[in-house]
Order: structure tokens, then C-alpha cells, then sequence
């Protein structure tokens, strides 16, 4: 309406009209393309389905594990390089930047990528020292991409500084059951396990991100680490003294004896309680980073289900260790895909009505 003309208007009307009517269509042409380039930016970028419908086969996992035997043999290489210089990396206290604000920038995948450039799989290692260790981050997933942009931007810069040789695992479970966030950790164990005989295995939870690079991510030889000491959430303490949960490192001799992880907590929490009776029942224990140095952001989410299955649950599996765990895993993987930043496993729990279904969906 506003550039309808009509024979009343003077020349000078109608070169104002062209003008304001130009000026709202670059308006309006700049307004789309931010809303295109937000409804892109929030879009999801790590969408297994994707990957699953192209490959109908399902064949992925040879695929890719033959594309990283080669990739392997060129980290061989580079480890054979370290070892000839002998320069064993060290790092102090006063080298670390300590405590800081959680950076809560959302960026995309390939933005991140770009920060690190020098990452393959998941996997980076210092260019001038040989760390002592070989260290697996587990991130147990699903449907928290938000959550896993800004772990990954905040974990990497301190997993650097602390000059480790570090592979993170983003495990991701398929949509046929609720999340079992113990079964992934120990799915993760698992697969890790497969691609390299790691010193240590690191648990963390995709919304758990620790402030302070001096916060080590390592193993402890006689104790298992428990590397939060205090959650921003509850004012820098922890609700209650068994608390296992968030982020944990585990040998892979204390991750067997403990059996991991139970398998039967497809529930909101639960699982790190009973991990404390594992502990507990084990005769193993573990020790709490310092104070300080142990403080975390956790973010905000909805949980799921809660409280009675919960409860239930953890009565039933008290005493489960010898059954329960790691040694009765049952799950196929359908995914694997070596990303710059993180290796990414899919896989269904094997509940054979469900995965029939999905299988023949996946196909039709």
C-alpha cells in the first residue's frame, strides 16, 4: 500500500515513494536473511539419521575403522618422533591460567573446528614434549547438541594447556529406548578400549564443564579421581558426600573392577549413586580434586524421568556389580564417524522388536 502511486502525486512525491519503498525492501531483505541465518544457526548439526539414511547398508563401522588404521599408522609415526626427542612434557601450576568464566558463545561445528585445527578424530597431542599418558574423554549423548558446543569450546583450551594427549568419544544413543547414561559410559570404555589401550578414562557428563585448567584430567594410580569438588549450582559445595557424579577418571584396571557402570538405570541419575556402592563393595576408593581447583558450571536442562523408577532401580541393583556393568553389555553400533574435535559412536541398545523396526524404517 504504503508504494501504491497515484496520478495526484507530484514528481517529487514519487521519487520519495521509490526511495522509501527501495529502502523498506533491503529492510525487509536483511531482516530475512538474519532470521535464515539464525534458524540455520541453531539448526542441528549432529543428526546420526542423516548419515544412517545415506549408508543404508549399515556398513559404516568397517568403513571408517579401515580409514583410521591409516590414520593410526601416521600417529605412530608421530609417537616414534616423540620418543626419539625424549622431551617428556611438564607442566606447573604457574604455567596454567587457573580459574575462569564458562564461555557461553554458541558456535557452530565448523567455527569450532577452525579454532583447533590441529585436531583429527577427536585427537590431539602436543607438537614439542611426549606427555606421559593417553587419556580417553567419554561424553555419554543425546540430543544435547547446545551442551556438547560449549563443553567442547571450554574442555579443549584447558585439556591443551594441561599438555595431554587426549581423544574425546562423543557416544550417542539411538532414539528405541529412554537414555541410559551409564550404559554409555560404559559403551564408551568400551570402544575407546578398541581403538587404543588407554592409561585413563575420563567420564564427562555433556553438561558438566570444570573452570580451572589446574583441575588435571589424569588418573590416580591407587585411588580413582573424582575431579569435581564443588558445584556452581549448590554455591561451590556438593549435596551430599558421595557424589560421583559429572566427572570421573578411572584406569581401565579400576573401571574392571568396579564392572563399570550398571546397565539398568534408564532414568534421570541413579547410576553414580550406585556407583558409590560398586566402590564401596569393591574395597576400591577414590579421592576429590582440592577444593578450588574442582569447581564446575553444570547447564541448566529438563531432566527426564525421576524419583520412583529411580529409587526402584537403585534398590534392585545394590548389589549387581558381579552381573551388571560392563560385562553384559549388549549393543550394536550403526555409527562411527572420525570428526575433527570428537570421534562419534551411535549405536542401539539391542532390544531386537525395536531395532527391527528401526532397520526396516531406516530402509524403506
Amino acid at each position: 500500500m504504503i508504494c501504491k502511486m497515484n496520478r495526484r502525486n507530484n514528481g517529487l512525491q514519487k521519487v520519495n515513494i521509490i526511495l522509501l519503498c527501495v529502502l523498506l525492501i533491503l529492510t525487509s531483505k536483511g531482516i530475512l536473511d538474519n532470521v535464515t541465518e539464525n534458524t540455520e544457526y541453531h539448526s542441528h548439526e549432529l543428526n546420526y539419521r542423516d548419515y544412517v539414511h545415506q549408508n543404508r547398508l549399515l556398513n559404516l563401522f568397517s568403513e571408517e575403522q579401515t580409514s583410521t588404521s591409516s590414520d593410526d599408522e601416521a600417529t605412530s609415526g608421530e609417537d616414534s618422533t616423540h620418543r626419539s626427542r625424549g622431551v617428556k612434557c611438564n607442566v606447573t601450576r604457574k604455567q596454567l591460567k587457573g580459574r575462569e568464566d564458562v564461555d557461553l558463545r554458541v558456535l557452530r561445528f565448523t567455527e569450532l573446528e577452525e579454532m583447533f585445527p590441529d585436531h583429527k578424530g577427536g585427537r590431539y597431542r602436543p607438537s614439542h614434549c611426549n606427555p606421559s599418558s593417553r587419556i580417553a574423554i567419554v561424553i555419554p549423548y543425546r540430543d544435547r547438541e547446545i551442551h556438547l558446543k560449549l563443553l567442547l569450546l571450554n574442555l579443549i583450551p584447558k585439556l591443551r594447556r594441561q599438555l595431554t594427549d587426549f581423544t574425546i568419544y562423543v557416544i550417542e544413543q539411538a532414539e528405541t529406548e529412554d537414555f541410559n547414561r551409564g550404559m554409555m559410559r560404559n559403551i564408551g570404555f568400551v570402544e575407546a578400549k578398541k581403538r587404543f589401550p588407554y592409561d585413563c578414562y575420563v567420564f564427562n557428563d555433556v553438561d558438566t564443564i570444570i573452570e580451572d585448567d589446574r583441575n588435571l584430567m589424569k588418573c590416580g594410580t591407587d585411588f580413582a579421581r573424582h575431579l569435581v569438588s564443588g558445584v556452581r549450582r549448590y554455591n561451590y559445595s556438593l549435596p551430599y558426600r558421595g557424589l560421583l557424579g559429572g566427572v570421573i577418571a578411572l584406569t581401565d584396571t579400576q573401571m574392571t573392577t568396579l564392572n563399570g557402570y550398571s546397565n539398568m538405570f534408564f532414568v534421570w541419575g541413579g547410576e553414580d549413586d550406585n556407583l558409590f556402592d560398586r566402590f564401596v563393595e569393591s574395597r576400591l576408593w577414590f579421592d576429590r580434586t582440592d577444593y578450588q581447583d574442582g569447581f564446575v558450571t553444570t547447564l541448566a536442562h529438563k531432566k527426564g524421568k525421576k524419583f520412583t523408577s529411580r529409587f526402584r532401580t537403585g534398590v534392585k541393583t545394590k548389589h549387581s556389580r558381579s552381573f551388571d556393568g560392563v560385562s553384559s553389555l549388549r549393543y550394536e553400533v550403526i555409527l562411527v564417524k572420525y570428526k575433527p574435535l570428537f570421534t562419534w559412536i551411535v549405536e542401539f541398545l539391542l532390544n531386537g522388536e525395536k531395532l527391527k523396526q528401526w532397520r526396516d524404517k531406516s530402509n524403506s
